[in-house]
């Protein structure tokens, strides 16, 4: 019962950073869709950019692990293989710089690779 009490305490005073991590969520999104990513339909703090191309999301996740930035991938049979994905999971201690790095990479990559213009 006491964990529960300090979980909406946390909740209330927003001390879990909630607010921090929406400002970012809607920060990352609109600046890949300004870019020409496809993020879906996206909710959470898990954000999609969907490839549809197994062969560019393979070379695209390559490259982005080499650049020091970590996502996952999903690719079928999870997904339908037109609807393959990286995933790139957010977090409220992010900062504009770390995220305005990340928009960089991906602009580059998204064009080295034929998913963006």
């Amino acid at each position: 019962m006491g964990g529960l009490i300090e979980v909406f305490g946390l909740l209330e005073e927003d001390r879990a950073g909630r607010a921090d991590l929406w400002t970012n969520i809607r920060y990352l999104v609109s600046r890949l869709q300004s870019l020409g990513f496809d993020t879906g339909a996206t909710h959470s703090a898990i954000l999609p950019i969907i490839i549809g191309d197994e062969a560019k999301l393979s070379d695209l996740h390559r490259d982005l692990r080499d650049e020091g930035i970590f996502t996952s991938v999903v690719t079928y049979p999870a997904v339908r293989r037109k609807e393959c994905r990286l995933r790139l999971s957010l977090m409220n201690s992010h900062t504009r710089p770390q995220l305005d790095r990340v928009l960089s990479v991906l602009k580059k990559l998204g064009a080295k690779h034929g998913i963006i213009d």
